[in-house]
């Protein structure tokens, strides 16, 4: 049942533009515009109404011909990229608008040091992308990656290991002034969290000066799903000149879905195009200038997003087809239809799920920052914050349950269903000091601070089966009602353990709260000429508190918790790292060595009470879970170079670097129960390069190539115990291995009078490393193992400037590539003990028109 493009295509956004053009006549010039990506020419266009009369372009202003200048504060000070001795990655919002990019998933596709986990890996709704940098991701633990909104993280910290179902939240792409991708361990600035990088989201400061407004609206149309559509204002204005100002902005955008909700039993269309998004975010920001020198911005952020169903679809069990036969029931049921439910060829997408799974998440950050500049070349900061995020949603466990139980991919009677309840809710304070010098041509720079937070993070899941007695008694293990109490039996319980309340087989709430103590320090010393030294040093102290209420019979015991008790625990960690390093800087270059230590926090497990996990067990010889696991840490080698040549024409900068990661935090699962704890399990070497170039050989034309690979091996056997191996020494750790490649190239020139841009932007991902080792335990016989692909994508843009605004058509994903990507390496299900076979893609062709407003 191939699907058909709707309505809303790239024809009809086109048409009506095309046939402006057409009567503005076919005469073309060429104009020279600085490397400035395509929104900055709506300020620049407004004195060049005639070819005749060119614009002053950001190229004059800078000198003929140079790149765009980028501005970061990756050091917690104020300088250009090319300054910078760390290996980093911004994305302006002229840039950002230029490529299209709208979120997280777009900044992870063109950064390529960041791996990315797209959606939900079969369960659940897709509001759980997970990101990691350099390959340092792993499945248990707190966050490797620190993510910053300004100066708060808001990285989630891991509760427990079988029953953490928490996440991270990104804030929408709109009206932020930056993102800057920050590779390599920022354990000293920015501290936990922050083991493989940090991603910071810089939103736009009050207009104290000057008025603005930014509009962006976007219409678009994906193949085969659902149209698009977006629109948010942007504005602020001094009220007192200098003195009192503001910055306000509204957003909201729908993204169009492509999968299909398909009744299993009937093969009924539940709801076409099932897995769409919304979201709506604002933010206002006051700018107070009470004296000169001294700037008070209190702010606040907040948004609210709803997925409406799973991303992720099913297939045969080749994987390729797509097809599906339907379930042939008993004779009580209705009839069913005899016909392939979907074909991803054809761009027919399915989900089986008997229940819809959506979730939604609300986000609020009030912040407040105090800027005063002090006598003797000194900066005082103080960043005040509260981030308040609640997540919920549902999962549909019908397969994994009459997966395991009942012996079949679903229940045979369609009324047996068994939706699992989640919830995610944070709490998190924080308050950062910092004193830091402000002399730039000083040999010595410096900066100091005291970091608190106080975070609380408490996630639920209930899942509902009363049905489960039932499957058991009728499935393949045909013991009738002696069956239930046979597997969920315990001493203590003859009949065995009851369902939690009479209706749920697995109960769980975690209350997680940890409070951190740090200071951090780091000099900058310019020894003689460009030579510079670097040292920095932060200290850390964390306090874990952990309560855990559990109950059912697939966690063993009672609710909530053994006796009626809950589980309590409590880990202290303090962590020391430094940072070392060596620039040596010209008039056009900046050639770096450094030695860098990252971090990341350690917890608390819960018992593992569930009398089928003894005997996994005792195969690792263990007795019981360990009560906690200790933080895992890193260090980095790094040596890399930036240069600008050919007038400033030509800016490359190169890193090379090799990482020794040791007391790796991992999931360990057991073969005899579903659940698993959380423990430390060896070491691991990861290496690996990034290069991005920019070039305008001449003056209308700007190419840019960004690239990146990582491989991440063991230098120790991961191993929990026993000779139960999740990763042999010298093996590849799955997931990592890529090469990752991305280039752009924009042509500015003038269409009928008017100032115009083309742009191209492509993408490669490579396919990551697998085992080959049979003793590992991500291996698959390669005869049935499914390998995650490498992939393409190509994005276009053709866009034109009338006065203030910038209309442009554009197409993402151009050749329609459908990558199949599953939940990990060598998998031929998503661990999950049935025959269903789940995958993601990236969302298909999507093309559209986009309108800007700068003012």
């Amino acid at each position: 049942m191939k699907k058909q493009e709707s309505g809303l295509g790239l024809r009809a956004v086109a048409r009506p533009i095309c046939a402006k053009l057409g009567t503005m006549g076919a005469s073309i010039s060429i104009f020279a515009l600085g490397g400035a990506p395509h929104a900055a020419l709506a300020q620049e266009a407004q004195t060049a109404p005639t070819a005749q009369a060119a614009p002053q372009s950001a190229a004059a202003a800078t000198g003929e011909g140079e790149l765009q200048e980028i501005v970061v504060t990756a050091t917690r000070r104020t300088e250009n990229i090319q300054t910078v001795p760390i290996s980093v990655q911004a994305f302006t919002k002229a840039q950002m608008d230029a490529q299209g990019i709208q979120n997280i998933d777009d900044i992870a596709e063109f950064s390529p040091s960041i791996q990315f986990s797209r959606g939900n890996g079969g369960f659940g709704s897709s509001l759980g992308n997970t990101i990691s940098i350099r390959g340092m991701g792993t499945n248990a633990g707190p966050a490797t990656t620190g993510i910053y909104i300004d100066d708060t993280p808001v990285q989630v910290g891991a509760t427990i290991a079988s029953g953490s179902f928490t996440n991270d939240a990104f804030p929408n792409l709109f009206d932020i002034q930056r993102v800057e991708v920050l590779n390599g361990p920022q354990g000293t600035l920015f501290g936990s969290g922050s083991e493989g990088g940090a991603i910071r989201f810089i939103m736009t400061p009050p207009d104290m000066t000057t008025p603005s407004l930014y509009v962006r609206t976007q219409a678009a149309d994906t193949t085969f799903g659902a149209p698009s559509y977006e629109a948010g204002v942007a504005g602020g204005a001094p009220i007192v000149d200098d003195v009192l100002g503001f910055r306000a902005s509204v957003y909201s955008i729908h993204t169009g879905g492509y999968i299909d909700h398909v009744n299993y039993y009937t093969g009924a269309d539940e709801n076409q195009n099932n897995n769409y998004t919304d979201a709506v975010s604002g933010r206002f920001a006051l700018g107070w200038q009470p004296a000169d020198g001294l700037m008070i911005t209190p702010s606040v952020y907040f948004q609210m997003q709803r997925a409406n169903g799973a991303n992720s679809f099913y297939l045969r069990s080749d994987g390729v087809t797509g097809e599906f036969t339907p379930f042939v029931g008993p004779s009580f049921m209705l009839p069913v239809v005899p016909q392939p439910y979907g074909n991803v060829a054809q761009g027919d997408y399915v989900n089986l799920a008997q229940l819809n799974q959506p979730a939604e998440q609300h986000m609020t950050l009030p912040a407040l920052k105090v800027d005063w500049t002090l006598p003797r070349d000194m900066e005082f900061i103080s960043d005040t914050s509260f981030y308040d995020r609640q997540q919920s949603g549902i999962t549909d466990f019908g397969v994994l349950e009459s997966g395991t139980w009942g012996g079949s991919v679903f229940p045979e009677n369609p009324n047996d269903q068994f939706p699992g309840a989640d919830s995610q809710g944070d709490e998190f304070f924080v308050q950062q000091l910092r004193l830091q010098s402000t002399n730039a041509n000083s040999r010595l720079h410096w900066v100091a601070g005291a970091f608190f937070s106080h975070d609380v993070t408490t996630d639920s899941r209930n899942v509902y089966d009363p049905y489960l007695p039932t499957l058991l008694a009728e499935g393949p293990y045909g013991c009738g009602s002696f069956c239930y109490a046979a597997i969920f039996g315990d001493p203590q319980f003859p009949g065995g353990v009851p369902l939690a309340d009479g209706i749920y087989s697995f109960e769980n709430t975690t209350n997680l709260t940890e409070k951190q103590k740090a200071v951090f320090g780091q000099a900058d010393l310019q020894i003689v000429g460009g030579l510079t030294a670097t040292v920095g040093l932060r200290y850390a102290k964390f306090n874990t508190n952990w309560v855990n209420w559990e109950g059912g019979p697939i966690n063993g015991t009672l609710w909530p918790g053994p006796g009626g008790v809950p589980e309590s625990g409590t880990a202290v960690a303090s962590v020391v790292t430094p940072k070392y390093m060596l620039s040596y800087k010209t008039d056009h270059t900046l050639t770096y060595a450094s030695a860098t230590k990252g971090f990341r926090n350690g917890g608390v497990n819960a018992a593992l009470d569930n009398p089928a996990c003894g005997t996994a067990l005792g195969q690792l010889g263990l007795k019981s879970a360990p009560p906690t696991f200790n933080p895992d840490s890193v260090w980095s080698y790094e040596l890399g170079e930036k240069f600008t040549t050919l007038n400033d024409r030509l800016v490359i900068d190169a890193a090379v670097y090799q990482y020794d990661w040791s007391n790796m935090i991992y999931d360990q699962a057991l073969s005899t129960c579903t659940l698993s704890f959380t423990t430390n399990l060896g070491k691991s070497q990861g290496r690996g390069f990034e290069l991005q170039v920019q070039y305008r050989p001449i003056d209308p034309l700007v190419l840019s190539l960004n690239a990146g690979y990582n491989y991440l091996k063991a230098t120790q056997t991961l191993s929990a115990g026993n000779g139960q191996i999740e990763v042999d020494n010298g093996d590849p750790v799955p997931g990592t291995g890529s090469v990752v490649i991305t280039g752009s190239a924009q042509y500015n020139l003038v269409l009928a009078e008017r100032p115009s841009y083309f742009r191209v932007d492509y993408l490669y991902n490579g396919p990551p490393a697998f085992s080959n080792n049979p003793l590992d335990s991500s291996y698959v016989n390669p005869l049935f193992a499914f390998r995650v692909p490498g992939y393409s994508q190509a994005n276009v843009r053709l866009g034109m400037i009338f006065g203030s605004w910038d209309i442009s058509l554009f197409s993402n994903n151009l050749l329609n590539s459908q990558p199949l990507f599953k939940s990990r390496e060598g998998a031929t299900f998503y661990d999950i003990p049935t025959s269903i076979v789940t995958a993601t893609t990236i969302t298909p062709r999507t093309s559209g028109v986009t309108a800007i407003y700068n003012f």
